[in-house]
């Protein structure tokens, strides 16, 4: 595997190094690569090594490079860095999250998106994420007929309805600190229970400021951002399965109105419950 030279292109530069994941590369790698089927030589897309070295995935695959780092432009058009750390407003894997929050407090993790851009820094949830990302940098450089183009060509979303809370909350590993573990075992048992933050945190024995503070080292995010997501969650599995109305489901879930609810989706997915549930209901439950 290596770049695709397009000399005229702009420079895109993919690192890979030993043990990186294989859609780290490949991922943006056929983004961008497609970009230059689909609308002519737009980018001369190079991956490189530190060393200029072959290197290893972690699945065992080897990627022949095409140059060192020290090999290349002084200031690429894009970098592609898997795995690198952030020290501003960043995503990562949603296993990892709390990991990244807890060792970095400068960082504030966003453990439920896709992808997240802080100036001129993108960082990205890893691979098939990596693809987001990479489609969302080709429709800034070249527009959205370009971006779209690309998406059909690889037969994925342009723009994904659904962050990584599409993976379960309730399987996040049980934090380790016992006060927070009962915080979420309150939450994750009935989400339509009215859990402010005053009254977990009361429930919890504690002040607010301190379950805050304690949730967000342990699980990366905020007990709100918590209560959000099961709540999420829990619509999404009524409305993919079940036959309630949008009301009914936002009543089950814990929203405290359809519109509270509404608001939520359209935030966090792109598009509303009733379109969520069109197109994400099961061959059996519509049939």
């Amino acid at each position: 595997m290596g770049g695709v030279a397009h000399p005229g292109g702009d420079v895109v530069v993919i690192v890979a190094f030993d043990q990186v994941q294989l859609l780290d590369v490949a991922g943006p790698l056929e983004v961008f690569t497609a970009a230059n089927r689909c609308a002519g030589p737009r980018y001369d897309v190079r991956v490189v090594s530190p060393d200029g070295h072959d290197t290893v995935t972690s699945c065992g695959l080897r990627i022949c490079v095409d140059a060192s780092l020290e090999e290349l432009p002084e200031r690429p058009h894009t970098l592609v860095v898997p795995g690198r750390r952030d020290w501003r407003r960043a995503t990562t894997h949603w296993e990892l999250a709390a990991q990244l929050a807890s060792a970095y407090p400068g960082v504030r993790v966003e453990p439920d998106l896709l992808f997240v851009r802080d100036r001129h820094l993108v960082t990205s949830a890893g691979v098939t994420a990596g693809i987001d990302m990479a489609l969302a940098l080709v429709e800034e450089d070249h527009g959205a007929d370009v971006a779209r183009d690309v998406a059909r060509q690889l037969v994925v979303f342009m723009a994904r309805p659904g962050g990584q809370s599409q993976f379960s909350v309730r399987m996040t590993p049980p934090s380790r600190h016992p006060l927070v573990r009962r915080v979420m075992d309150v939450i994750t048992a009935d989400p339509s229970v009215p859990s402010g933050m005053d009254a977990l945190a009361a429930g919890a024995g504690i002040s607010t400021r301190h379950l805050n503070r304690l949730f967000r080292q342990e699980t990366g995010m905020t007990p709100g951002r918590y209560v959000d997501a099961v709540r999420l969650e829990a619509a999404k599995a009524l409305l993919s399965s079940g036959t309630a109305t949008v009301g009914e489901v936002a009543r089950q879930a814990g929203f405290g109105s359809p519109e509270a609810m509404r608001r939520l989706f359209q935030n966090t997915f792109g598009v509303s419950p009733t379109v969520y549930r069109a197109r994400f209901r099961s061959t059996s439950a519509s049939a």
